[in-house]
């Protein structure tokens, strides 16, 4: 149709607005991404791409260069073996080519945009970390008191190397709260579609039982071969019993609580099982140690997933902690592109009124 619609019968040319929306004004007509893949262009292309969307009605482009800082002419390997690449973005080539692209749309009246970026990052190597696009991370600890108590906020978990302090905030807390460890690890996590940890281990203690922390399901926990999780504090913690809180479908089966005092030599503490989305506490005796490691032997599921998981002190109550719903992807702590399904309705909804019980039964979010 070259960009007009037909009219059909009944329409009237009398009135402006459906004149209008057969021959709409080159303001009111579309855009398209103009994606310049690898750099892999050329003037002809360039002439020959701009003159086909301009005969389909499309009146402004936003040229986006897809690929990553590669030689002129490398090509690729692996996944993209046989792709050729131009010139690299924002080199004296590329300007050029640039140039005539935006020559070649005012010719044709034409707009023109472009993302100052190459590739997926919107960025590049010459932007310095302290003006990149940043996020506000945190980490936290519990001091008991009374009296004064120098305490080291662990580091939070950042991306490159850039960090910066803010703020340090201090709020009397509910007694008799279990400790939150100084670090929660784990033998191995899910990650996501763009390499993202959307199931961290610290889940387990963020007092959210529709978080969780979930194994590698490539790495089925076996007596050989277990997966573990250990809860590491900044003092030695004299413990008496573990809260564990699984998924309804990816719970651990057989396991083995550890001690150790320097993270290196673990002392057996309990056995247990636990049955399939069923919470437990097991009870033993008083023991103190700096790190503790729940060793899975099996699972119920290939993927463990692990909910809520606290060390208890003698008198320690569970505790739940509503907060905004689906905070860490809302926050970039996750990836929006592996928000779960169940979730997208909910994502932007406000703070719930209630939260779950710790020993309730939890759902998974995969």
């Amino acid at each position: 149709m070259g960009g007009r619609m037909e009219r059909s019968g009944g329409s009237t040319d009398s009135d402006p607005l459906v004149r209008a929306f057969f021959d709409p004004p080159d303001a009111s007509k579309p855009w398209a991404y103009w994606w310049w893949l690898n750099g892999d262009v050329s003037r002809e292309g360039i002439t020959r791409d701009l003159r086909e969307m301009k005969r389909q009605g499309i009146q402004g482009v936003l040229l986006f260069h897809a690929g990553a800082q590669l030689l002129e002419g490398v090509v690729l390997s692996g996944a993209d073996e046989g792709v050729r690449t131009g010139p690299r973005f924002l080199s004296p080539e590329w300007i050029e080519l640039f140039q005539f692209a935006v020559k070649e749309a005012a010719g044709l009246g034409m707009e023109m945009s472009v993302n100052l970026c190459d590739g997926w990052n919107a960025g590049g190597p010459w932007i310095e970390p302290q003006h990149a696009a940043k996020k506000l991370v945190f980490s936290e600890v519990q001091a008991d008191g009374p009296g004064k108590k120098t305490v080291r906020l662990p580091m939070p978990r950042v991306l490159g190397d850039y960090y910066r302090d803010v703020a340090v905030v201090a709020f009397r807390e509910k007694l008799r709260r279990p400790v939150r460890p100084a670090a929660v690890e784990a033998s191995s996590v899910v990650v996501g579609y763009s390499g993202e940890l959307n199931w961290v281990p610290l889940d387990i203690v963020d007092g959210d039982p529709n978080t969780f922390w979930r194994a590698d399901p490539k790495l089925a926990p076996t007596p050989q071969k277990p997966q573990w999780i250990e809860w590491r504090y900044h003092e030695p913690l004299a413990a008496c019993a573990i809260h564990l809180v699984p998924s309804l479908s990816g719970g651990p089966r057989d396991c083995e609580l550890q001690a150790s005092d320097d993270g290196s030599l673990f002392r057996p503490v309990a056995t247990f099982q636990m049955e399939k989305g069923e919470a437990k506490r097991v009870d033993f005796p008083p023991t103190t140690a700096q790190v503790f490691r729940l060793l899975i032997n099996s699972a119920h599921a290939p993927d463990v997933q692990l909910a809520e998981g606290w060390l208890l002190r003698d008198g320690d109550e569970l505790w739940s902690r509503p907060g905004i719903k689906w905070w860490w992807f809302k926050s970039g702590n996750g990836a929006s592109l592996t928000i779960p399904s169940r979730a997208r309705r909910l994502c932007w909804k406000s703070i719930p009124t209630t939260a779950p019980s710790m020993s309730a039964r939890t759902r998974s979010r995969t």
